[in-house]
């Protein structure tokens, strides 16, 4: 079992423990929409980046040397 469906059967777990919090059932819902997003060890696997960092750093380069 991946970590998405992990967070995904612990957020359930919460929401029968907690019926009333609707919090936890907008979260399930979220990642059970979007678990087709949540691809991080496919991947890792394929030594692909999966955070955002190098676009931001790619972004950042030519703004700076223009405000310089």
């Amino acid at each position: 079992m991946d970590e998405v469906e992990k967070v995904i059967r612990a957020l359930f777990y919460l929401t029968s423990k907690y019926p009333r919090r609707k919090k936890i059932k907008t979260e399930l819902e979220y990642f059970r929409r979007n678990r087709h997003r949540m691809r991080r060890a496919e991947l890792r696997g394929r030594n692909l980046p999966i955070g955002s960092g190098v676009v931001e750093a790619a972004c950042k380069t030519p703004v700076v040397q223009r405000i310089n």
